[in-house]
């Protein structure tokens, strides 16, 4: 059965990188916002200033370290790789801080009006009606400056979790999309999550990756956070 799709929404997302810049999709557990999703994207602004330097700066000047991008009213999964009517281009905010805000209406704004391209739509995935995962699995997928790790997200309660890391011995299709990564015999637990500087071992496509974590970039396991509305759709 070919389910409908959803309505426009407002969707936040993680932004994260400097010279690679991804965005991560906020994951909630209600309509429209179950699901993962990564990109690698381009930003821009019709008054021809630099975006991504206006963002490096404001890192500088204030040693933030989280910043949600609320999109434009779009259809979540119209930025799968492989969507029939894909959208590649969306318009939004760029705020400092960690979701949710108290009130967006006075979080602090970087930018109040951007224009995001997708370079490269690198993952999407719905998680409703997800079965729950014995073993800790994440996600894993790289970009030239930085390989990223996500906690798989299926049903509550759960936890929202990226870290940067390095990781030896991935198959050359990792560059390119993602890979699955299955620490055996570890439970799914928020006590086991992956931590910063860790070092383990995991498996994917039936072979042994060692994985070496560096920085925890985002942590969430509050399930009122992960099940907390956006703003009306415009």
């Amino acid at each position: 059965m070919v389910m409908p799709m959803p309505e426009k929404s407002n969707h936040g997302f993680s932004l994260l990188g400097k010279r690679s810049l991804v965005l991560s999709h906020i994951p909630m557990f209600m309509a429209p916002h179950q699901a993962q999703v990564f990109l690698e994207v381009g930003l821009s602004t019709t008054d021809g200033s630099d975006p991504v330097k206006t963002y490096l700066d404001d890192q500088k000047q204030t040693k933030a370290t989280a910043y949600v991008l609320v999109s434009d009213p779009l259809v979540l999964p119209t930025l799968a790789p492989d969507a029939k009517t894909p959208l590649r281009t969306f318009t939004g905010k760029l705020y400092r801080g960690a979701w949710p805000f108290d009130d967006l209406a006075k979080a602090p704004v970087v930018i109040p009006a951007l224009t995001v391209k997708v370079t490269r739509a690198i993952f999407y995935r719905s998680f409703v009606n997800a079965a729950a995962l014995k073993e800790l699995t994440y996600y894993c997928f790289q970009t030239p400056e930085t390989t990223y790790l996500a906690h798989v997200i299926t049903r509550p309660p759960d936890f929202y979790q990226i870290l940067s890391a390095h990781v030896a011995g991935l198959a050359a299709k990792a560059q390119q999309g993602i890979v699955e990564l299955k620490f055996s015999k570890v439970a799914n637990t928020m006590a086991n999550k992956l931590k910063p500087k860790q070092e383990t071992s995991a498996v994917t496509d039936n072979r042994r990756v060692q994985v070496q974590t560096k920085a925890e970039l985002i942590y969430d396991d509050d399930p009122k956070h992960l099940g907390e509305s956006m703003p009306a759709k415009k």
